[in-house]
């Protein structure tokens, strides 16, 4: 059919290493540093383990409740912060 014919016939798609517009998206990414909150409501966290407190570290990438419990508590974090700022 056509629409087969015309998905073989399909140009791939041309990637290119650009650095300067790589840099260029950096500078408009990071002026949210300079931004109040407000503006780009971002939501960091570094909290972690257990109790949700405090940095911490993973003892095995390799255990996946523990890997997932810990995106959870830091997940949280960052909700908590984001809630004591509105």
């Amino acid at each position: 059919g056509g629409a087969a014919a015309a998905a073989l016939t399909k140009k791939k798609k041309e990637f290119i290493y650009n650095v300067e517009a790589i840099h260029e998206r950096l500078e408009d990414i990071s002026r949210v540093d300079s931004l109040p909150w407000e503006e780009t409501l971002v939501c960091t966290s570094g909290k972690g383990g257990e109790d949700g407190e405090g940095e911490a570290e993973l003892e095995s990438v390799h255990n996946d409740l523990e890997r997932e419990l810990f995106f959870y508590n830091q997940a949280l974090g960052a909700v908590e912060g984001s809630i004591q700022r509105f």
